[in-house]
């Protein structure tokens, strides 16, 4: 069902899938570990670390994606992507 359609989603919202969302924080998790490799401050590596985690528990129970699906493509499309975005400086 378009959530558009059915009047679910308001004007003010947009919709966002989980892939993006997870692709998302996984390309500000990477920006913010090289920021604290490149501060002369103490390396505080928990907002990443946490970042990461809340990820991986998206990515494996929300979007079924694990180490026994390696097979799925949906698995190899899904960090093909990350790489992707990495690669053209968003990361």
């Amino acid at each position: 069902i378009p959530w558009e359609d059915e009047g679910y989603c308001p004007n003010d919202f947009q919709v966002v899938k989980w892939d993006h969302v997870c692709l998302e924080l996984r390309r500000f998790a990477l920006r913010v570990i090289e920021r604290e490799r490149s501060s002369e401050d103490a390396q505080d590596m928990t907002l990443p670390a946490m970042v990461l985690a809340f990820v991986g528990a998206v990515e494996r129970n929300v979007l079924g994606l694990s180490v026994d699906h390696m097979r799925s493509t949906e698995v190899v499309d899904h960090i093909e992507s990350w790489l992707k975005g990495t690669e053209d400086g968003v990361g």
